[in-house]
């Protein structure tokens, strides 16, 4: 299913959720449009995860409705949200490591028809091309580093129609190359016209395939913005609550960096089992 670039794809209004009488999300309103990249920030414990979970099935908000292409949704389970066209890549893996890259990508999928032997193989390759991946469909997931496996995970969100991805840190354990594979494949899905959700803290990308900005903090929601209007200075202010001066560069005199170091060392040793990894290391971080 297409959509038109900035059709109202998702709206989420006064998400509230508990766990054990401790409030996590606080009568959050989150939106996303087709075609666009819409970036979820905040520090660790924010509620990102929480409200990305319930947009997936696996929690049920307290209070709150759910939109989909205007229309009120009851996200009940996973396969639930599935069928309603969201896919979403977790942050804990839900991979099988026994079973073979074919049988985890075509696992639960029901297409109409029954695949069998090759044909079955022949699916799971074109979705691990997609995500630029060229392997031993047969061999066990487990078998793979995790890298792959994390790029197996997107594989597996993408392999069933959506019009709505959710990413929570899909880039912290792959190395340059796939990240840069991973950002030119959202490019594809957002000139298909889905909406994509994407959680982050690395600054580079949040400002390179960003379109708006949504900030959680402590639950609530502090705000949303165009990424170009948003500097980096006011989204960390937003983040944490209060203005963060800048660091100093390494070309920053020592003199101007303060006079009491933020770390130091003296002294530092580590005993391996053939003798010294570390011995007698000092220096001060300012």
């Amino acid at each position: 299913m297409t959509h038109r670039p900035g059709t109202p794809l998702l709206r989420m209004e006064g998400i509230s959720k508990s766990f054990s009488g401790h409030a996590v999300l606080h009568a959050v309103d989150f939106e996303v449009r087709a075609g666009e990249t819409h970036i979820l920030a905040g520090e660790n414990g924010a509620g990102k995860s929480t409200l990305m979970k319930i947009l997936g099935g696996v929690h049920r908000p307290d209070t709150g409705r759910i939109l989909l292409h205007g229309l009120e949704v009851e996200l009940s389970s996973p396969e639930v949200s599935r069928r309603s066209g969201i896919a979403m890549v977790h942050q804990e893996m839900s991979l099988i490591e026994s079973m073979s890259v074919t049988d985890n990508l075509l696992l639960g999928q029901d297409s109409g028809l029954i695949l069998r032997g090759r044909a079955r193989d022949l699916a799971a390759r074109r979705h691990c091309e997609r995500v630029g991946l060229d392997l031993d469909v047969k061999r066990p997931v487990g078998e793979f580093a995790v890298a792959v496996r994390t790029q197996l995970e997107i594989a597996k969100a993408l392999s069933r129609p959506s019009s709505l991805v959710i990413m929570d840190e899909p880039t912290a354990s792959l190395p340059q190359p796939d990240v840069e594979r991973l950002l030119e494949l959202l490019k594809d899905l957002k000139s298909s016209g889905r909406g994509i959700i994407y959680i982050s803290h690395r600054m580079e990308e949040i400002y390179r395939i960003g379109d708006r900005i949504t900030v959680l903090r402590d639950g609530h929601a502090v705000g949303t913005a165009a990424s170009a209007d948003l500097r980096e200075p006011k989204l960390i202010q937003w983040m944490v609550g209060r203005e963060v001066p800048p660091a100093p560069s390494a070309s920053t005199p020592a003199r101007e960096r303060g006079t009491v170091p933020a770390l130091s060392v003296r002294g530092l040793s580590l005993r391996g089992e053939r003798g010294y990894k570390i011995q007698d290391v000092s220096l001060d971080l300012h």
